[in-house]
């Protein structure tokens, strides 16, 4: 497996960021809770919540994934321990936290952003496909002139 690119080692698990995904694995009780680990594609993302800790209140960084619905055991603005797609953490890991939050973002935008790239045929490879067909006797002679006149623009 490839190495991390960041590492958020919260309270209740540790985040592991890498080029295509997110894993927070669990030890103790966290793990029989929320789960060992999980592993989220940024694929199957759609955001992340991120709620600074104070003296107060832990932290938490949230993955937002489709098809998942938000707990609503939210106590103080924070996320439930148990959240499987969230971690806890306290005031001292803000800026480590933020910085998960940020790169994650990131990567969203990123593939968002990207274009996919859909190959057209060209009109040579569709003429052989229907001069095929042609030969196998699926179409006529006519359908084929018809045809050829349409992707050669005569």
């Amino acid at each position: 497996m490839d190495e991390p690119l960041l590492i958020l080692a919260a309270f209740n698990g540790t985040v592991y960021a890498y080029e295509d995904k997110v894993i927070i694995r669990r030890k103790g009780i966290y793990a029989m809770t929320a789960g060992k680990e999980n592993v989220i594609p940024y694929s199957t993302m759609v955001g992340v919540k991120f709620m600074e800790g104070n003296f107060i209140t832990k932290g938490h960084i949230k993955f937002l994934v489709k098809g998942f619905a938000e707990t609503s055991s939210v106590s103080f603005g924070s996320v439930s321990d148990s959240d499987r797609h969230a971690v806890l953490f306290g005031k001292k890991l803000n800026e480590e936290a933020n910085k998960m939050k940020n790169f994650v973002e990131t990567k969203l935008s990123q593939a968002s952003s990207a274009t996919p790239i859909i190959q057209q045929a060209s009109a040579a490879d569709e003429l052989k496909k229907f001069k095929e067909l042609l030969d196998a006797g699926v179409i006529t002679q006519e359908e084929f002139d018809a045809k050829k006149k349409q992707l050669l623009g005569i």
